[in-house]
């Protein structure tokens, strides 16, 4: 029960997401695809800062530093790629594509994992 509960509320802010996210872009002083990219990047790095206390850190002592290293800085390489510049071209291909098309690179972007 609660796994349809967080996957309905997950489905209920990506599509409250790309409505918001259309309005914006389509709006006569939207911001540059770029710089609304960068907005949206602070606010993951905000709310991922706020989540960091919830995290296990039982590892900590058990790795070392040069693996702790290679770690953040594929996280870093992971994060601009696949984050940023994702988000980037999202926000550029929903400037010029219909909002039901935009919306539908939202759900094609999730991946399904299987546990």
């Amino acid at each position: 029960m609660l796994g349809i509960l967080a996957s309905s509320v997950a489905l209920v802010i990506w599509i409250i997401y790309g409505l918001v996210n259309a309005a914006v872009m389509r709006a006569p002083d939207a911001p540059s695809g770029l710089q609304w990219t960068g907005l949206q990047g602070i606010g993951a790095a905000i709310g991922s800062f706020l989540l960091l206390p919830l995290a296990s850190f039982d590892l900590a002592d058990t790795v070392s530093g040069s693996e702790v290293l290679r770690f953040v800085g594929w996280a870093l390489v992971m994060g601009l790629a696949g984050s940023w510049l994702a988000t980037w071209f999202w926000v550029f291909a929903s400037r010029r594509l219909p909002l039901a098309l935009a919306t539908q690179l939202i759900v094609a972007e999730t991946p399904i994992s299987r546990t």
